[in-house]
């Protein structure tokens, strides 16, 4: 597939042709995040605090899965913007087998981990249980999430984000109609959730492969090659894991840390965790655009980081937050002044929308800091050098636990002064996050 056009031309129109189809393919993730949500709903209010439970343990496990798709982007596009083709082939096929033989070992040690950690939350019984089950199953399907977002990752780092889009939707499309009936009809609850969510994701593999083998030139010989050659490569894949584990470790350590902050939440009631779980995904909104040119920014920096084209590589990070800054202030106007819309799809008890309600202004003003971020690890991920992922916003991310119960408690704000928290500690990294890359890019 001819990449010409991304180290070449009009930068606007290369990362609008990249972001494009990934914020499309972005986005019908987050309509089947809200469509769980809205089937759910259905079971209660406690089963929509069960899925907010266990969707801290659910990053968790993107995060982890973050290791795949940062450092294969990285890796593939920098061999495919030198112009190597064969070479990024072979990289793919040793990753693939280092991270499926590293995800399957973990699948065990996590479901005892995640049930654990839920239990520490101190959520009522009820959602203990189902939040547990939810996370087990979704477990058991690890390698075929890590399968994959890997073909997804590969496919986007050699140019093509119109697969990867049309096997999500795919996915996301079969996974919706699944849901009712093993939720509601077959009664599996959120068992039946996690059972879509698997079955879907298989269906994306086999329709995204042969598209993979088509933008890239992969043939099964050439896996067969390296399986004879070499099954595992651990020298490639200590060098995937260089690139990916620092953005991984930001992940997980913001979900982790978000278990402290749930278990403040929870002071104040099931109606506030359910007013939360609701809100994260609504938030998803603006996040997962970002995410689309966080694809895009990383395919461009990385292919022009391969060519040695400094210049292109600065010119596309400044076009970027453009462009995604006028989306996420469009976003954070309509949470302000409209947010009963966005709550009184998935919540029906009146003081979990109240708080919803008031969680959503607060977070408007969040909006571009939060994308601006998502960008910035594009960016940095793109180049190769993700440790400021990882540096830069932990040590915030930590600072919102004792803020957030000085404004909580100590101040009387209430469950709101958890919210403030977010706001100060976002916008504070993402200042950070800007500051490193104007002096990196000063060195490239």
């Amino acid at each position: 597939m001819d990449t010409i056009w991304i180290q070449q031309g009009n930068i606007d129109r290369a990362l609008l042709r990249l972001a494009i189809p990934a914020v499309i393919a972005s986005l019908s993730e987050l309509m089947l995040n809200l469509g769980d949500t809205f089937w759910v709903s259905f079971l209660g209010d406690s089963s929509v605090a069960a899925l907010g439970a266990a969707s801290y343990i659910i990053w968790i496990i993107f995060s982890l899965i973050d290791i795949v798709e940062s450092s294969i982007i990285s890796m593939i596009s920098n061999q495919v913007g030198a112009g190597d083709r064969d070479s990024s082939n072979r990289i793919f096929a040793r990753l693939m087998v280092f991270f499926l033989v590293l995800f399957s070992a973990l699948i065990v040690p996590g479901i005892m981990l995640s049930k654990a950690g839920i239990r520490a939350t101190g959520v009522e019984t009820f959602v203990y249980q189902q939040a547990s089950n939810y996370i087990t199953v979704t477990l058991l399907f690890l390698p075929v999430m890590v399968f994959f977002y890997g073909i997804i990752a590969a496919t986007q780092s050699h140019g093509n984000t119109r697969s990867p889009m049309e096997a999500t939707i795919l996915s996301v499309v079969l996974n919706l109609i699944l849901d009712p009936l093993l939720i509601l009809f077959l009664k599996m609850d959120l068992t039946g959730l996690a059972l879509a969510s698997g079955i879907s994701r298989i269906i994306g593999i086999f329709y995204l492969w042969g598209k993979f083998r088509k933008t890239s030139g992969f043939t099964l010989d050439l896996l067969k090659s390296e399986f004879k050659t070499k099954f595992l490569d651990l020298k490639s894949g200590v060098r995937a894991l260089k690139i990916g584990f620092p953005v991984s470790l930001g992940g997980i350590s913001f979900s982790l840390i978000y278990f402290y902050i749930l278990k403040i939440v929870a002071k104040f009631g099931t109606d506030a965790v359910a007013a939360m779980a609701v809100e994260n995904r609504i938030e998803g909104i603006t996040y997962l655009f970002g995410i689309g040119y966080y694809t895009a920014v990383a395919t461009v920096v990385g292919q022009n980081m391969g060519s040695r084209n400094v210049d292109r590589i600065e010119k596309t990070v400044k076009r970027a937050l453009l462009h995604t800054a006028i989306f996420a202030s469009i976003m954070g106007a309509l949470f302000y002044f409209f947010p009963h819309i966005f709550g009184s799809l998935f919540l029906h008890q009146q003081k979990s929308i109240e708080i919803f309600k008031n969680y959503l202004r607060i977070n408007a003003f969040n909006q571009i800091p939060m994308i601006y971020h998502v960008v910035l690890e594009g960016a940095f991920v793109g180049i190769g050098r993700t440790l400021p992922n990882f540096v830069i916003p932990v040590p915030f991310w930590l600072i919102r636990i004792p803020l957030s119960l000085i404004l909580a408690f100590n101040l009387g704000i209430g469950v709101d002064g958890v919210w403030w928290s977010m706001l100060i500690t976002q916008t504070l990294s993402t200042t950070m996050m800007i500051f490193w890359w104007n002096r990196l890019t000063r060195h490239l």
